[in-house]
């Protein structure tokens, strides 16, 4: 299910259940997408609840958020039901109910056997092997393949554990991964076992250069009790003997096994070259003492398969001949295997790292005196980066693999996602508009990705919690999760209120552009006036130091490099000529070079509110409807209140009018040279224009507009130089962009030129 489970989803549900379900004893309820959930929701579940209650059955809601399960919660009815985090660990519980049911003795090995069916279906085989040739000789750390805990989940190979790739090459060996843990035995020459047990399998990793794993439940397992010591050879014959008397085809088999094992032989890589060689050296296993092995096995005359031929070939076998390998976790003390029924129980064990003793190879002539071994089928066999969210970016853009790691550990419930830029802001974060699809291709609810460093995306998730979730909720974004990797952090954030995977998202800039001014300006009343008014309707009277606070030189230290570079005006001159105007006017580099550290400490009273910070045109997103979505929170804070209003007054001049020509900026300048004669916020300035761009119309009239909002939130205040501070500090920097023209530049100095000299006019008259 995905969106409200109200009134309407009440009554939808109950249709789709009416009509496609029927006895059925076991019903699993995915709650991933479900981001409400109401009084007539509620009944619905209690209805059906009970009505598989009566019938012995049971009603798992899967993925339940925050929110959703504290509404169950409050309401007392979340115990009619059981709750899994995933849909596996929803199947598992169901499979353990039933394997109770279908288990059966016999007499084998010496000792009375226990069969049990459990999923009673095949699993995938993903082979994780970055290396598409039969031998590790030419392995190097860039080559490495990065998988997270949460991928593996159940795999065995060559890896290493580290906070990188060369890290974790240095100690590449044998390993063995469970669930949220992970065990290795480096191939150093030192060969001390490292172990790492994690809260959350997204977000550890191991760096493979080869291996094995299985995705999907064990077909069933067998029960060995105490007897005589049985070599895993002799338990895989058995499991292929049993199955091909059910008629189940088994010519590969994956086992699981847990059990006490005898005191023998493994094998280990001592160092490098012994690994990249596939020349094991010998240990000797002390006993008895609990082991869990990982292995493959198969009867001779397998199939061979591009990705399992390579992958066995790197250790020596060659395809159709009769093989068996893995890899062995030792425990310090015997586990009572009696009480573990899926091989993901071990996990309550290893949470004990001084359990866990070592990691070594092992063969078919492993023996153990009892225990249980879970087997698995391979149906089909694939690369472990198909199983992996395929990540695929569109433009011309860097994405360095700490992002790709972070995108897949936030979009675990998909398979594939397509992040489209979101340009327009200029802060060191990048946020992407991302289509996701589940595993049935199905599309996703549209969300919002944002990567960045770690400082920075930690502060806007603050931001968020502050400034956003208690005021503009309803027409922004929910954080829906957030992950670290080296430098780099990522959170994902999902649209509240949006209507459906369908939903078409498009900027601000593109209405700007497509829609007649008549058509703009309720809009943006709604925006300023409405949604954003929790912000800009609670002014507060304080001290500010508009110098300092609109300083653009933080965030756009090249300045000076490009004025001199692209116009040829060093911050050094006083004035600037422009003879568009046939005026001389001051040098608004040199009044920020030298002026702004002189009036750094200048303060003044006015109107302070929380202000986005960036609120440019990209960073607001309407749908079909045109629901308002605001995103990119990372500067948002209490500032002068008039902040917001003048980012997007150089956005209309400068970006969104035509400035091809030399005829384009002397038309500007006169419209340029009538803003700069008003004297308050409350004049408004006439329109002077005699080119024929129809743009500089529209940009006039939202450029009287906005400041319209800006008067009304500085409520009875009149003086225009905090404005004017404010609109500098978005000004100035336009010398250094690239998305506009060069006549756009000389432009933007001049219109900077106009108000410095505006500012120094009001400032003397204010003075005097």
């Amino acid at each position: 299910m995905q969106g409200r489970f109200d009134g309407l989803g009440a009554q939808l549900f109950d249709q789709e259940v009416e009509a496609r379900i029927k006895d059925e004893k076991q019903w699993l309820i995915d709650f991933t997408h479900v981001v409400y959930l109401s009084s007539a929701g509620i009944r619905s579940l209690i209805k059906y609840g009970k009505k598989i209650i009566g019938v012995g059955g049971k009603l798992i809601l899967i993925g339940l958020n925050r929110d959703v399960k504290l509404v169950l919660e409050t309401t007392g009815v979340l115990q009619l039901f059981g709750q899994a985090k995933e849909m596996s660990e929803a199947l598992a519980s169901i499979n353990k109910e039933y394997s109770l049911d279908n288990a059966h003795s016999f007499n084998a090995l010496n000792r009375e056997c226990t069969w049990q069916s459990l999923a009673a279906q095949s699993c995938y085989l993903d082979i994780w092997n970055p290396l598409k040739s039969a031998s590790l000789r030419n392995l190097t750390s860039a080559e490495l393949m990065t998988a997270s805990l949460e991928d593996l989940n159940m795999a065995w190979g060559i890896g290493g554990l580290g906070f990188d790739r060369v890290s974790a090459f240095e100690g590449l060996g044998s390993f063995i991964a469970l669930e949220k843990m992970a065990g290795v035995l480096p191939a150093d020459t030192y060969n001390q076992p490292d172990f790492m047990v994690v809260k959350d399998p997204r977000e550890a990793l191991m760096y493979v250069a080869a291996a094995a794993g299985f995705s999907g439940q064990p077909w069933g397992k067998l029960d060995l009790p105490p007897g005589r010591p049985v070599h895993v050879r002799e338990i895989q014959n058995l499991i292929i003997a049993k199955l091909r008397e059910k008629g189940q085809d088994a010519a590969l088999l994956g086992l699981v096994v847990l059990g006490q094992i005898q005191p023998g032989s493994a094998s280990y890589y001592h160092n490098y070259e012994d690994l990249i060689n596939n020349r094991p050296l010998g240990r000797e296993l002390a006993g008895p003492q609990t082991m869990m092995l990982f292995g493959l096995g198969a009867d001779a005359g397998w199939k061979a398969d591009e990705h399992l031929s390579i992958f066995l070939a790197q250790r020596g076998i060659k395809p159709g001949e009769e093989f068996f390998l893995g890899n062995v976790l030792l425990f310090t003390d015997l586990l009572d295997w009696n009480n573990i029924q899926m091989p993901g129980e071990v996990m309550k064990y290893c949470t004990d790292l001084e359990l866990m003793q070592d990691v070594m190879m092992a063969d078919e002539n492993a023996a153990l005196t009892e225990g249980r071994v879970w087997f698995f089928i391979p149906g089909q066999i694939r690369s472990g980066k198909e199983k992996q969210l395929q990540v695929e970016v569109k433009g011309d853009i860097t994405f360095p693999e700490e992002w790709e790691i972070i995108t897949r550990r936030l979009y675990t419930d998909a398979c594939r996602v397509v992040l489209e830029p979101l340009t327009g802001g200029f802060s060191p974060g990048k946020p992407f508009r991302v289509s996701a699809y589940d595993h049935d291709n199905r599309r996703m609810l549209p969300t919002v990705l944002k990567l960045g460093p770690t400082s920075l995306i930690e502060q806007e998730i603050q931001n968020h919690q502050k400034y956003v979730h208690g005021y503009i909720l309803n027409n922004s974004t929910t954080i829906m999760g957030q992950s670290t990797c080296g430098a780099s952090t990522g959170m994902r954030y999902s649209f509240v209120g949006i209507s459906g995977p369908d939903s078409n998202l498009s900027w601000l800039t593109n209405r700007f552009r497509e829609k007649p001014v008549e058509e703009l300006i309720p809009l943006f009343d709604k925006i300023f006036t409405r949604i954003l008014k929790p912000w800009y309707g609670q002014p507060r009277w304080e001290m500010i130091k508009p110098y300092q606070e609109h300083n653009p030189l933080p965030l756009f230290p090249m300045i000076f490099d490009a004025a001199e570079k692209e116009l040829g005006i060093s911050a050094q001159a006083a004035t600037i000529d422009c003879p568009e105007l046939g005026l001389t006017l001051p040098n608004p580099y040199h009044f920020l070079k030298h002026e702004y550290p002189a009036r750094q400490s200048v303060s003044q009273l006015w109107y302070t509110g929380i202000n986005h910070g960036d609120l440019n045109m990209q960073n607001i997103l309407l749908d079909e409807q045109d629901n308002v979505y605001i995103i990119d929170f990372s500067e948002t804070r209490p500032r002068n209140i008039v902040s917001d209003f003048a980012r997007l007054e150089p956005i209309f001049k400068f970006e969104m009018t035509r400035m091809g020509s030399e005829a384009d900026l002397v038309s500007f300048l006169e419209l340029e040279k009538a803003l700069a004669q008003v004297n308050s916020l409350d004049e408004a300035p006439p329109f002077s224009y005699s080119g024929d761009d129809p743009t500089m119309k529209k940009a006039y009239q939202m450029i009287c507009r906005i400041r319209k909002y800006a008067k009304t939130a500085v409520i009875f205040e009149t003086d225009i130089i905090p404005y004017l501070l404010a609109l500098l500090e978005w000004t100035l920097p336009i010398v250094v962009f690239i998305n506009v023209t060069p006549f756009a530049k000389k432009a933007a100095t001049y219109s900077a030129a106009l108000m410095v000299d505006q500012i120094m006019r009001l400032s003397c008259r204010r003075s005097g």
